[in-house]
């Protein structure tokens, strides 16, 4: 699933070519995840902008809302049809060119939302602050996990205490921290070599136009270059970059999790059903 990285890619990339344009007319496949979109026409794109994971266009009074979910992508086409069958929706602008928005397995998601209106989209409407703004913080990261319950992969997953981590970055955070990705409780300590960790890789994700392992592509429809510089995502069986122990995966609370043994000890954890860890190289 595109992330921070990604999806900030794909907004810099886009809001040159719609920023200041009007949207004259919408096709749409139908479905739960495709809400009402009609209202987007006549208005003009203002700005495009994030939250997390979700990308926020502003038309004035409302937001055309997109998320990307699994395999969306979004690229300005000349207006002529599109030869992908996995086209979902199609906006035509008022100089003839369209943003096309396609997604072959279907979890993205697009609505229109009044501006003042509570979000329908649980995480939208409950994420904590943006990783590469001032309001995120070391120590509101500490507090924020403090109130967690839940294994610490799992709670950055959750998109409350830090909004836009999936999968690769959360994994690649805890282990650049230290930290095991079971871990129940954090110190201030760990919280701030976390806090330092998550800006420091989204920030070089951001430049590297992301991560693509299949299906990710850029709003001009390249591949991302993170790949290479990742740590421990989708390398078990290797070696760790960092020591040179074998890298190991499992699945912590539903989520496949990757970890080095050496560089993040287990120590922290608590035992039980979800913080015990079955692994495997691959």
């Amino acid at each position: 699933m595109p992330e921070l990285p990604e999806v900030e890619t794909v907004r810099r990339q886009l809001a040159p070519g719609l920023e200041g344009r009007r949207i004259v007319e919408v096709c749409v496949d139908k479905g739960p995840r495709y809400g009402a979109l009609a209202e987007a026409i006549d208005h003009t794109i203002l700005n495009v902008g994030r939250r997390g994971k979700y990308l926020l266009l502003d038309l004035g009074d409302r937001d055309l809302v997109i998320h990307l979910g699994m395999s969306g992508r979004l690229a300005i086409g000349s207006g002529k049809a599109v030869a992908d069958r996995h086209v979902r929706a199609t906006f035509r602008l008022d100089d003839g060119r369209t943003l096309v928005f396609s997604d072959m397995r279907r979890f993205g998601t697009l609505g229109v939302l009044l501006h003042g209106t509570t979000p329908p989209w649980t995480t939208l409407r409950t994420m904590g602050p943006e990783p590469l703004s001032h309001a995120f913080t070391a120590e509101g990261l500490h507090a924020a996990l403090g109130l967690s319950r839940r294994s610490l992969k799992a709670s950055l997953l959750s998109q409350r205490p830090v909004a836009g981590l999936g999968n690769i970055y959360v994994d690649e955070a805890l282990h650049r921290a230290g930290l095991h990705p079971a871990t129940r409780h954090v110190s201030a300590a760990e919280a701030r070599r976390l806090h330092a960790a998550i800006v420091k890789i989204l920030s070089d994700a951001v430049a590297a136009r992301g991560t693509t392992f299949q299906l990710y592509r850029d709003g001009h429809g390249g591949e991302g270059d993170y790949y290479r510089e990742l740590r421990v995502y989708d390398r078990a069986g290797q070696p760790c970059r960092a020591c040179g122990t074998t890298i190991l995966k499992t699945t912590l609370e539903g989520r496949g999790t990757h970890w080095c043994p050496e560089c993040q000890p287990e120590a922290g954890s608590t035992g039980g059903p979800e913080g015990h860890l079955g692994v495997s190289l691959g």
